[in-house]
């Protein structure tokens, strides 16, 4: 009797992951054909380039490795958008679990930011810093301090970057995991995947947050 349980349990596993694949695969072919009816670009996986520039921010470090999946790429003569599914694996023991992400990366000439983190302020990232974490407060900017927590090694850069103004615009977007560094940016939304539906928000979304903090 327990060998049966055993094997109807493989079984079970075994059809999950190939319906799984399944799925990713017209989920890939959807996305596919929304990119080539806009004109775009649509990759398996992040081309080399864009691979490099995640590996600045704090997201590409998450878990014990992570894939990249779905890319689809929009770019101008000053502007490349790419937006991707991440998919990061945390291992314990025997046991790992995955959890995934759509990372919206632009990349612009037009902004010269410091390396920054902004998270949004939650039980963990709160908890971090009372555990020793250090992060840059902007008590003048209420609204934004009270949403978001920053942090980076150059406090003065990050300050001359982050004007009360561009606080104050940030403020107004839903909390998500925002990264800067030199002419690149990355918007990072947890625990959902991308949908061909969906892209052109998200797109949308990472031209909103550059044109706040634009220095040119």
């Amino acid at each position: 009797m327990q060998i049966v349980i055993v094997l109807i349990i493989i079984s079970a596993v075994l059809l999950s992951q190939v319906f799984a694949k399944a799925w990713d695969a017209k989920r890939f072919e959807s996305i596919k054909s929304w990119a080539t009816v806009k004109g775009l670009e649509a990759f398996y996986s992040l081309p080399r380039n864009d691979a490099e520039k995640l590996f600045w921010f704090d997201v590409a470090k998450k878990g014990a490795a992570s894939t990249t999946r779905f890319v689809v790429v929009a770019e101008t003569d000053t502007t490349r958008i790419c937006v991707f599914e991440q998919r990061f694996t945390s291992q314990s023991g025997k046991n790992n679990s995955t959890k995934n992400a759509v990372i919206t990366m632009v990349q612009d000439r037009r902004i010269n930011a410091p390396s920054v983190s902004i998270v949004p302020r939650r039980f963990l990232s709160s908890l971090s810093k009372l555990m020793g974490a250090t992060y840059i407060e902007f008590p003048d900017v209420p609204e934004f301090n009270q949403k978001f927590m920053v942090r980076g090694k150059s406090e003065e850069s990050i300050r001359a970057f982050l004007k009360s103004t561009v606080l104050s615009k940030l403020a107004s977007i839903p909390p998500m995991e925002i990264g800067f560094h030199e002419d690149t940016l990355v918007l990072v939304n947890w625990d959902t995947k991308l949908q061909a539906a969906e892209i052109e928000s998200y797109m949308r979304k990472g031209l909103e947050v550059l044109s706040m903090c634009r220095t040119v």
